[in-house]
């Protein structure tokens, strides 16, 4: 199997640059300026694209239903700019689980300057998983759901106990979110599949509404046979970076890969790789059953923070280091922590692992706002600053979310693994090419 080469530029910045500029002057929109931003998105970067299905499906239910009165949880360049533009109130509920708090309060600040002025906006801050539960909602016209990491299903339960209207969710594609888990009653489901991921659903009673929106092939009204199949698997990444000659990492991206296979099924190895590594390496893991991201040459050690990048995008990610072997030994621990609903993932199985959070040894459910993080941190130049960073910047923020296996509890904050050790094997061991350990 072939690898996907995802990019060899880095879109996100783009993509965001181009809804910012878009939402500076909202008022001035249409729907059609605003699917006009998401064609020329396509053009370069499909997956952002695909994400943008909430859009068409909030746009066509307020012009079907004359939807008036929006709460809005996880505000928007686009989908709040989208209902000020269309409805008479809009409450947007913002809050940042699982992200750090300083993203999450620029991303307030951005929104307030955007919309603040407006009277039809009311803008709660709400930093907790569960804080949304305190508020006090009145009557609306339709919910949207897309923010929320682990609380979107509940805050479907709450509006359909709560018999409201239309709930819209993003994010639908997949159980991640366990959606399947709401006792939908008498609601019906419709899916917006005019793109394949990335998927919009929405929930309602209202038969008319449903007619409506089924006479377009985008719109699947969802069967209980359907809504079975609805249960696929996440996007589960195992993250690695990879720069240089040294055929000891080489070789051990390959020996993971094989591993990987076996010990993984289901997961994805996508390696951070340096465009100017040697081509003959480069083809080779092109010929391999992974991701690979060519990325532009930066300072050395830089390249360690390029793998954390896939907690942005991938349902599941753990960050590995190439010249490790995956074992069953962490496959047990991270099986351990997915059946938690905590959010983070930390290892730590020998007495030299002094770091809070070992480079190539942790993993994470999403993660918004990491990249931006990590681009603004100014010493990845320096070697072990990796650690340093998940240290200062992460660690703070996700030690109350975390399941940590540490076999000897150096920090008070562990528990020990769920299997014993075999010989005098520890998880993160390095490997030489010749798979000696080291």
């Amino acid at each position: 199997m072939c690898t996907t080469v995802i990019s060899k530029y880095d879109s996100k910045t783009l993509n965001m640059q181009h809804k910012e500029d878009w939402a500076a002057d909202w008022s001035a929109q249409s729907f059609d300026d605003l699917k006009k931003i998401a064609e020329g998105i396509k053009s370069y970067d499909d997956y952002s694209y695909q994400c943008s299905t909430h859009i068409t499906t909030l746009n066509d239910v307020i012009n079907i239903a004359g939807v008036e009165s929006v709460i809005e949880f996880g505000g928007g360049y686009w989908s709040t700019s989208l209902l000020l533009g269309k409805c008479g109130a809009v409450t947007t509920v913002e809050q940042g689980q699982h992200v750090p708090e300083e993203v999450n309060n620029a991303w307030a600040d951005k929104l307030g300057k955007l919309y603040q002025g407006n009277h039809k906006w009311k803008f709660i801050k709400s930093p907790g998983a569960h804080d949304w539960k305190k508020l006090e909602f009145g009557k609306c016209d339709m919910v949207f759901i897309d923010g929320f990491p682990t609380a979107r299903h509940e805050i479907l339960q709450y509006f359909i106990d709560n018999d409201c209207p239309v709930i819209v969710a993003h994010d639908t594609e997949h159980d991640g979110f366990h959606w399947s888990d709401v006792n939908i009653r008498d609601y019906r489901r419709v899916d917006y599949c005019g793109c394949k991921i990335n998927r919009t659903s929405l929930w309602t009673k209202d038969s008319s509404l449903i007619g409506e929106l089924v006479k377009s092939p985008d719109y699947v009204l969802v069967t209980e046979d359907m809504a079975n199949v609805f249960k696929s698997s996440l996007k589960k990444v195992i993250s690695f970076s990879l720069w240089g000659s040294d055929p000891m990492y080489w070789e051990g991206a390959f020996k993971n890969i094989e591993l990987a296979g076996v010990l993984y099924p289901g997961w994805t190895c996508r390696f951070y790789v340096d465009a100017t590594s040697p081509l003959p390496s480069i083809r080779m893991l092109g010929q391999s059953d992974c991701e690979m991201i060519l990325m532009e040459p930066s300072d050395e050690f830089a390249g360690l923070f390029w793998r954390f990048y896939a907690a942005e995008d991938a349902d599941v990610m753990i960050c590995r280091d190439a010249d490790s072997r995956l074992s069953g030994r962490e496959v047990d621990a991270v099986e351990r922590w997915l059946q938690t609903e905590k959010f983070f993932h930390i290892m730590r199985d020998h007495p030299h692992h002094t770091s809070l959070i070992m480079g190539g040894m942790w993993g994470c459910r999403n993660m918004e706002g990491i990249r931006e993080l990590i681009d603004q941190y100014q010493y990845k130049c320096l070697k072990g600053t990796d650690q340093l960073f998940l240290a200062q910047v992460i660690y703070p923020q996700v030690k109350g979310y975390a399941v940590i296996h540490d076999s000897y509890n150096l920090f008070g904050d562990g528990v020990d693994f769920p299997t014993s050790r075999t010989g005098s094997e520890f998880v993160g061991r390095s490997f030489d090419q010749h798979d000696v350990a080291r």
